[in-house]
């Protein structure tokens, strides 16, 4: 049971989240990235400083997860419209996603459909253009 804010006249304390270790932060934003077929990320010493800098700033993996989500989808509907043929190759090339999503004020539905639509760009390119292989130079970004 919860009392609302109007007729509680103390100050809460807010739930406490259990936070996990810098090795585990990073080792779950590396698993979440490498699935996506838009992402050629060996995860390199760059990447893993980026992702315990968000450790140490206290961003939420649900917030990395949003971010990814929109940012591959953003590159799926790029690469579906033939703008570019370049790959997402590093963790940075989320970093204003990442800023963008905490500043965004809107629904758990509105992630879940970021989600289940960049899931379906997802398909639609694979199916259509195929997934380049990781030797593949031309398709690599420099981001």
């Amino acid at each position: 049971m919860e009392i609302c804010d109007r007729f509680w006249p103390y100050e809460k304390t807010a739930a406490s989240q259990p936070q996990l270790d810098p090795a585990s932060y990073v080792e779950q934003v590396r698993q979440i990235i490498v699935r996506r077929a838009c992402v050629r990320v060996g995860f390199s010493a760059a990447d893993e400083q980026l992702a315990r800098s968000l450790h140490a700033r206290g961003v939420p993996l649900a917030q990395v997860g949003r971010a990814i989500w929109l940012g591959c989808g953003r590159k799926y509907v790029a690469l579906l419209n033939g703008r570019t043929p370049m790959l997402i190759t590093s963790l940075s090339y989320f970093s204003s996603i990442v800023e963008e999503v905490a500043e965004t004020d809107v629904s758990e539905g509105y992630w879940s459909h970021v989600q289940h639509k960049a899931e379906q760009l997802e398909r639609r390119w694979v199916d259509g253009r195929g997934v380049p292989s990781s030797e593949s130079d031309e398709m690599m970004e420099t981001k």
